[in-house]
């Protein structure tokens, strides 16, 4: 996963703020996977998690995905000299912060939004919750 265009090639690393949102809701589905650390996430770990929620979402869920890889990672080879300009991109990240919903999905049962919840929390770098959204009644 990688955008199309952007408007700078390489940009600085800059930090990840700890600050809790709480203004994040579902919006699309009926259960969610909420953050509750701030870390960066490679590209390659948010396409593993989309890969393995659809293959058991494929008949009757949905998935929606809230984050998306925006900022280029560069680094350099080994062994080579200091100096000579900034390294050539490496991979893409997404920045994440606690509080953001990262995935929004609906599932037929109860039972296989905690299955899903296990998988997804074993395949990311953070700490997650399950979140949904209260029937109205």
């Amino acid at each position: 996963m990688k955008p199309k265009s952007f408007k700078f090639s390489k940009y600085h690393k800059g930090r990840v703020s700890p600050l809790f949102y709480t203004s994040q809701s579902l919006v699309f589905g009926k259960y969610g996977i909420l953050a509750l650390q701030s870390k960066r996430i490679k590209s390659s770990t948010i396409s593993a998690v989309i890969f393995s929620l659809k293959r058991i979402l494929k008949p009757h869920g949905r998935l929606w995905s809230r984050i998306y890889p925006h900022f280029p990672v560069t680094s350099k080879p080994t062994e080579v000299r200091m100096g000579k300009g900034k390294g050539s991109i490496d991979y893409w990240m997404a920045t994440v912060r606690p509080g953001v919903i990262l995935f929004e999905f609906t599932c037929t049962t109860d039972m296989q939004a905690k299955i899903i919840y296990k998988l997804v929390n074993s395949k990311l770098p953070i700490k997650t919750t399950l979140v949904y959204k209260k029937n109205p009644q």
